[in-house]
């Protein structure tokens, strides 16, 4: 993917996101009281989705955010349960998460222009677990993590 990224950025010039802070985002938080933690850790436990395949075969270009990305054509159900289950109980347990509409994507440039044309490369992503993952100052720290049930 982050091939991919390097390869785009020729025509789209831009910054590259480094390969280490790669991801699709599930539910975005925000600032999280650490006395929280363990609530989050309980919802995440019990999500119990499953694993899933997850093919990124659509690029494209959110002009006025400047954001080049690779997304799904088809987002597996495994994902949107995976994504509702979090959302459903996060907001039971009300901790603030975005109200926008969830787009599965993997953001891979940030200032990117627009270009006439944005290949996507159908890289198959195997998803076995999730993560919780703290970003302060530029860094990625992973919290936790989560098995996904075998399919």
């Amino acid at each position: 993917m982050h091939r991919h990224a390097l390869a785009l950025r020729r025509g789209a010039e831009g910054r590259v996101i480094r390969a280490d802070k790669l991801h699709l985002t599930l539910v975005f938080l925000g600032a999280v009281a650490r006395k929280r933690m363990a609530e989050l850790d309980a919802i995440a436990r019990a999500a119990a989705a499953h694993s899933f395949d997850l093919t990124l075969d659509a690029a494209g270009l959110w002009a006025r955010q400047r954001v080049a990305w690779l997304a799904p054509r088809a987002v597996p159900p495994a994902l949107r349960e995976l994504v509702r289950a979090l959302e459903t109980a996060l907001r039971a347990a009300h901790f603030p998460i975005e109200d926008r509409a969830w787009r599965a994507h993997v953001t891979l440039l940030r200032d990117a222009r627009a270009v006439a044309t944005l290949p996507a490369p159908g890289l198959t992503w195997q998803a076995r677990e999730f993560v919780l993952v703290e970003s302060a100052g530029g860094a990625y720290r992973v919290i936790n993590r989560w098995p996904l049930r075998p399919i």
